[in-house]
């Protein structure tokens, strides 16, 4: 991960093993855990529905941010 981390700093693209957006992001991932979660239950719908979708949008970025399990080989080798 420390690799990553570094080539994703740096800016050497093609030093990555495949696309970026199939990797892991450790970057993301340390942002996101430092994200508020909602704590309070809320008591109107309209508050139901915003706590439901910045949850929703909070299981996407993790899922995002940690990568993909397999790269195709394909994918891989077509990497510059």
């Amino acid at each position: 991960m420390p690799f990553l981390v570094l080539i994703r700093r740096i800016g050497l693209r093609s030093a990555l093993p495949g696309p970026p957006w199939l990797l892991p992001d450790p970057l993301l991932s340390e942002t996101l855990s430092r994200a508020p979660l909602p704590l309070g239950i809320p008591k109107t719908p309209e508050g139901k529905r915003r706590r439901t979708d910045y949850l929703r949008a909070l299981k996407h970025l993790f899922r995002a941010a940690e990568g993909r399990a397999r790269i195709p080989r394909s994918v891989r080798l077509a990497w510059p």
